[in-house]
């Protein structure tokens, strides 16, 4: 077998390892996640093949030896010859060396590094000179896909949520098709998105036309989180177009969210889901906050567990700062932190001589959210954690001028710190919360800085846990006061953090997950509550019908409440917002049917139950209408006056049976939601609710 054979059977196997190692690349992706990617590994790859070329082309030619194609070698000067091997195996990288009879092994190998290294380079220039066009071709026939309208920190949580597993990748279902639009060519999350498989194009959000390129009106989801709330607003009124172009045999609508940092703007969205006429369907649109749903995090997973149960006891909540996030988590928590206690909740928001602008401006927006006379905001009067203080009523809808209604939500106030929550009156005021017999401490740690706020939650743990050494009634350091901390952008950290004994909460993507978004019962039982409070009010009987709340949201009950006026609307919203918490309080959950749920199905309230639930709305109500700026008088919706303003004990007879009511509407709601169902709360499965009885329906 001669040389030239045996050159052309060894060049087989590395022929076969670069194909392998150039297809790798082009894979990207689409590869297991346990197997590490060649589209990660691409610049080494390219490396490695650019690298062989001149090593394998070096050595051939300095070891070919003379021939008559013009190339001289200089076989006297091995210098010489050296440097003439280096311009020669350079030229194959641009595909120009000489082509000879009877080359050796090496240069042959160093041709096919020099094709493979070409390939590559060209691939990833054409990829990204055309990569928008080439993306846009693939999606021309693309649907049920995700389509994601901003790429800053909500959108980036998004894209994660979406594309990266949860835990190993047996059993996980695969991965949606996930498109990014953004206007920065040079946003620093593109890169992350595109290694995660996201499909990144460049534009603005609110082009119709570039909506009708990505094929939005027939994606799954759409979320629009571009950071500007007119811009969402725009970009959800050019997909109600293209939605409504679509023809009528296409039943299929995508699932439109909008973040808006202003939730009062959610007022000028309702009009987009309406249908532009009878033949059209209307869009499902759902608008949310983050901030508001970091605030939600915090009484679900922090304050709902750690809930007062019993009259001898007190929720007392500490928050740091003013921030924006500090002060919806505020009036969240006023407005959901109800519990069976049936106590105000004590807060105390802990500011510098910095924020007093701030505090002037919370107290403008809400004045009636502390008592007007706060004489240690740190340990509250107790008399004043009950509703009734202060009330003097005649329990006529007509109240004299001597009668008095209920003036404030929460019971405590600000406290000014030069040392913020590192001062150390600070931390013996939050011991000797700690320490209180009957109140149960939470501290909520809000800023800007991520580092800085995690740094601070777990200084505070440590030093809570090494003074708090003796906890009146339960005896355990360790879970007698919870610090919770605000990481919104750091998620790495968030999971570090959590390790100390911190809470975290804000972490962007789990708080707008699909899930969390698709799976709410909160706006279906709004519609719900609005629809049988019509009934009433009209004397008709309250609607029992199977196809008026068999479903999620019928037609009737949507139009209804979007014809409602805006603070109609948000207090049915809070009313279905509360609905976990007054389950809580009997030993029920909401959950989703299915083959797998445990349902509570023909269920009755015991009549003690039901009257403590409706104790327990009505302080709710309480709240919402003073937060909102609502106040005791004769009833009037143009002045905010209503003569329900009072503690259950002043309360008409007319006015309970309103609470009572709707604690029968939310029950009746899940009892024949094809949807919803009522289910026992985790520390009480397997056995009924401590506080309710089933009985057969």
């Amino acid at each position: 077998m001669t040389t030239d054979e045996l050159s052309q059977i060894a060049l087989l196997p590395l022929g076969g390892v670069l194909i392998a190692m150039v297809t790798w690349a082009f894979l990207g992706d689409r590869v297991p996640r346990r197997v590490p990617s060649g589209k990660r590994a691409k610049a080494t790859i390219l490396l490695g093949t650019a690298a062989a070329t001149l090593a394998f082309g070096t050595v051939g030619w300095f070891l070919q030896p003379n021939s008559s194609g013009g190339a001289t070698t200089h076989a006297g000067n091995w210098t010489i010859r050296l440097v003439d091997a280096v311009y020669l195996a350079s030229q194959h990288l641009f595909l120009n060396a000489p082509a000879e009879p009877h080359q050796n092994f090496w240069i042959l190998a160093s041709r096919l590094c020099a094709v493979a290294t070409v390939v590559l380079v060209a691939f990833e220039a054409l990829t990204r000179l055309f990569a928008d066009s080439i993306q846009q071709a693939l999606l021309r026939r693309k649907r049920g896909h995700i389509v994601i309208c901003g790429l800053g920190a909500t959108g980036l949580g998004l894209v994660r949520h979406l594309r990266e597993p949860n835990g190993s990748t047996a059993g996980n279902p695969p991965r949606p098709y996930v498109v990014v639009i953004d206007a920065n060519p040079s946003n620093e999350h593109i890169e992350r998105c595109r290694e995660l498989g996201a499909v990144v194009i460049h534009g603005d959000a609110t082009d119709e036309k570039l909506l009708e390129r990505v094929r939005a009106e027939r994606a799954a989801q759409v979320y629009f989180v571009t950071g500007s709330d007119e811009a969402n607003i725009e970009g959800a009124c050019d997909l109600r177009q293209l939605v409504h172009a679509l023809p009528t045999s296409e039943a299929a609508r995508p699932q439109v969210s909008i973040h808006l940092r202003r939730p009062e703007l959610a007022l000028l969205l309702e009009p987009v889901a309406r249908p532009a006429s009878a033949h059209s369907q209307p869009l499902d649109v759902q608008c949310f906050n983050i901030l508001e749903q970091a605030a939600d995090d915090v009484v679900a997973r922090v304050l709902m567990p750690l809930r007062p149960r019993t009259t001898d006891q007190v929720l007392h909540v500490v928050i740091v700062g003013v921030s924006p996030v500090a002060q919806r988590l505020a009036v969240r928590i006023a407005d959901r932190a109800h519990f069976e206690n049936c106590k105000r909740t004590r807060m105390t928001i802990l500011v510098s001589p910095n924020d007093r602008a701030a505090v002037e401006s919370f107290n403008g927006q809400y004045p009636r959210f502390f008592p007007n006379e706060i004489r240690d905001p740190w340990n509250p009067e107790s008399a004043k954690d009950d509703w009734g203080f202060g009330v003097r009523n005649s329990k006529s809808d007509h109240p004299s001028e001597r009668a008095q209604g209920v003036t404030f939500a929460v019971n405590g106030g600000f406290a000014e710190h030069t040392g913020g929550l590192s001062s150390p009156d600070v931390r013996s005021s939050i011991v000797a919360l700690a320490n209180a017999p009957g109140v149960v401490p939470v501290v909520v740690v809000c800023g800007d800085d991520d580092e800085e706020i995690c740094t601070t939650a777990i200084d505070l743990q440590a030093e809570l846990v090494a003074r708090c050494t003796t906890a009146p009634q339960t005896g355990d350091s360790q879970r007698r006061v919870t610090v919770a901390a605000y990481v919104p952008s750091r998620p790495r950290l968030a999971e570090l953090v959590r390790q100390s004994g911190v809470v975290v909460f804000g972490v962007p993507g789990g708080m707008c997950a699909l899930t969390s978004l698709a799976s709410s019962a909160q706006r279906p039982l709004a519609e719900q509550l609005a629809m049988q409070y019509l009934a009433r009010t009209s004397k008709s009987q309250p609607v029992h019908a199977a196809e008026s709340t068999r479903s999620n949201s019928t037609p009737e009950a949507n139009t209804h409440f979007v014809n409602l006026p805006l603070w109609e609307r948000r207090s049915n919203l809070a009313a279905a917002g509360h609905l976990p918490v007054k389950l809580a309080a009997v030993g029920l959950c909401v959950v989703r049917r299915g083959p797998t749920s445990e349902t509570l199905d023909g269920f009755t309230l015991p009549p003690e139950s039901r009257k403590l639930l409706a104790v327990m709305e009505h302080n709710r109500w309480l709240a919402d209408r003073l937060v909102s700026g609502w106040q005791f008088g004769k009833r009037s919706d143009e002045y905010k006056l209503r003569s329900a303003i009072v503690d259950w004990s002043h309360l008409s007879q007319d006015e309970a049976d309103k609470d009572y009511a709707q604690i029968d509407d939310l029950f009746r709601w899940l009892g024949n939601s094809t949807t919803f169902s009522l289910g026992p709360a985790a520390a009480s499965k397997g056995s009924p609710p401590a506080t309710a009885k089933m009985e057969a329906s």
